[in-house]
């Protein structure tokens, strides 16, 4: 895996994207999920070039021996937020915050993502800033408001 995942981000870093996520699913064919982004978006072209380019790397570098398939993707709408990074290029946009079982606050919080820095990040709710420790959070995804 971490073969595919340094093939997948030299590839990425060449073609301006940046690897969200690489995972493996077991079947028949096992599946090599990737997930790409950029700063302006991704879009089918974008996610069909990478497949045909990540493919053409697994088969010269004979990494995969089995019979695999490649979904390539983009993370949505809903994107979660993994790294500081990724905090840190959404500031400012609206969040979901779904705490650790442990922590006595609620277990959800909704609000607008205002700070970031290599410990904490901030989320303004309610005329409210609640400060979090990334590791308080089990996860946390953007939450756009859509006019449906």
């Amino acid at each position: 895996m971490d073969r595919l995942r340094k093939i997948a981000d030299k590839l990425a870093t060449g073609l301006g994207f940046e690897i969200v996520d690489v995972e493996t699913r077991k079947g028949k064919p096992m599946v090599l999920s990737v997930t790409i982004d950029k700063s302006d978006g991704v879009n089918v072209e974008n996610c069909a070039d990478f497949t045909r380019l990540l493919e053409k790397a697994i088969e010269r570098d004979s990494i995969i021996k089995e019979n695999y398939s490649i979904e390539v993707m983009s993370p949505g709408l809903t994107r979660r937020l993994r790294t500081v990074s990724d905090f840190q290029r959404n500031k400012g946009k609206r969040i979901l915050v779904k705490m650790k079982g442990q922590f006595s606050v609620e277990d959800t919080i909704r609000g607008f993502l205002r700070e970031a820095s290599e410990e904490t990040f901030a989320v303004e709710r309610e005329n409210e800033v609640v400060e979090l420790k990334y590791d308080s959070a089990s996860m946390v995804r953007l939450d756009p408001e859509l006019p449906w």
